[in-house]
């Protein structure tokens, strides 16, 4: 089994798979990783080695008590540098334990079904839905059974 079913019907069971999360959400597709930092400028540095550029102007989220800038590169994946607003706390456990993946970013058009979904997938709603000052649209974080942070963000 290990050695020639197993591969086979594991890649089986994630098209059937990707195919019920489509009919269930409609677009959920990969979006950007959030970055926890303390610095923009000293994390430019090496992402530009990298290729990467500011993409648009930093923004202030009150609400999340966070500053934050997208980088983009070609052919690779979009980064959200994130760092505490004056006075908050938000990213102080991913900072303090130098951490520096804090989410993963994913857009969905059927926000409300996706949100239920994973809370029926024993997913923690961590932040509850409100508007994106970057997005304008809705967004929520979720913390999954494995204690990785996803952001979904409404399209």
């Amino acid at each position: 089994y290990d050695s020639e079913l197993k591969f086979n019907l594991q890649k089986k069971c994630q098209l059937i798979f990707n195919r019920n999360i489509k009919r269930l959400l409609g677009e959920f597709s990969f979006h950007h990783i959030g970055y926890a930092c303390t610095d923009f400028e000293k994390e430019m540095h090496c992402f530009t080695l990298l290729g990467y550029r500011q993409k648009d102007s930093d923004f202030i989220d009150e609400t999340q008590g966070v500053e934050g800038r997208f980088l983009i590169a070609d052919n690779q994946p979009e980064i959200e540098l994130l760092k505490n607003s004056e006075n908050s706390t938000t990213l102080d456990y991913w900072i303090r334990n130098k951490i520096k993946v804090y989410h993963f970013a994913y857009t969905v058009k059927n926000f409300d079904e996706a949100l239920k979904k994973f809370k029926n997938s024993k997913s923690i709603v961590a932040r509850q839905p409100e508007i994106s000052k970057y997005f304008g649209k809705r967004i929520c974080f979720v913390m999954l059974p494995n204690m990785f942070l996803i952001e979904l963000i409404e399209v």
